[in-house]
C-alpha cells in the first residue's frame, strides 16, 4: 500500500454526436476537457489456486477524490508454480 499521484485530462459536459459514412454509423462524443491532479491510495488484491494449471482473480482499486476506479481481471497461470 502507498500513495499515487493521478494527473490527466477528463471530459466533462459531453454531448453525443452521430456521424455516418456510408453503411457504418459511429457514435462519438464531444467533450470539454479539464485537467486534474489528485492523490490516491492504490490497492491490489489477488487470489488464486491450482497446482500446474490454476485460476486467479485480481482486483485493482485506486481510491481518490477526483477519479476513483476499480478494475477486475482473471488469469490462468500454467506451469509448476505451487509446491
Amino acid at each position: 500500500m502507498g500513495l499515487s499521484v493521478l494527473h490527466g485530462d477528463i471530459g466533462t459536459d459531453c454531448v453525443e454526436t452521430d456521424r455516418s459514412s456510408g453503411i457504418t454509423i459511429s457514435v462519438q462524443y464531444e467533450c470539454r476537457r479539464e485537467q486534474f491532479r489528485t492523490l490516491g491510495v492504490p490497492l491490489r488484491v489477488s487470489a488464486g489456486g491450482g497446482r500446474h494449471v490454476g485460476i486467479a482473480a485480481h482486483l485493482d482499486l485506486n481510491l481518490n477524490l477526483e477519479e476513483p476506479f476499480i478494475a477486475f481481471s482473471f488469469s490462468i497461470p500454467i506451469g509448476t508454480f505451487a509446491r
